[in-house]
């Protein structure tokens, strides 16, 4: 029976750095963004004559640069912590019998929001005889759609979710 130990995964390297590089010729990226194919000790020299290290970032072709490791594993590690894309479904619920005024106000916040990345669901509550008064609740959902076309678009159209209530999502259009 194996266990593992986070110790110990904390402590392998991601890559190859220095006298650890066995491969050679390498590909060294200069700073200036300059490729120069050198053996591996020609390369180390630079790397020391520098006070820096030679780090391998990738194996084939054998491409190393003259960096900052630890700077260069922190950067990584901040990057790829920063990188979360989280897309937030914001909601508008409205009733059919709303006014112009609030509806135009309602599509101006989904706007905002739309700007920001995030999808909104938007939900026509339809209580009592309401519920029955389908074109009324299609109207309001055309009004809304109407005002916020050129920011976002549902990708199908109202859906009765239950007795009194119908719904759809609206996505933000990518410019």
């Amino acid at each position: 029976m194996s266990s593992t130990n986070n110790k110990n995964d904390k402590n392998k390297k991601l890559f190859l750095i220095n006298e650890e590089i066995s491969v050679s010729p390498v590909l060294l990226v200069n700073p200036d963004g300059t490729n120069v194919s050198l053996a591996i000790e020609e390369a180390l020299a630079l790397a020391k004559q520098r006070e820096l290290d030679l780090v391998l970032i990738n194996q084939n072709p054998s491409v190393v640069k003259i960096l900052d490791y630890g700077k260069y594993l922190y950067e990584l590690k901040k990057n790829k912590g920063g990188k979360k894309n989280v897309v937030k479904v914001k909601s508008i619920t409205v009733k059919p019998n709303i006014s112009s005024h609030d509806i135009e106000w309602k599509a101006k916040q989904a706007i905002d929001w739309f700007k920001s990345g995030d999808k909104v669901q938007f939900v026509v509550k339809a209580p009592g005889r309401m519920a029955d008064r389908v074109d009324l609740v299609n109207e309001v959902y055309d009004q809304f759609s109407a005002l916020v076309e050129s920011y976002g678009k549902s990708r199908e159209g109202l859906k009765k979710i239950s007795k009194i209530q119908y719904a759809t999502y609206f996505m933000p259009i990518k410019k």
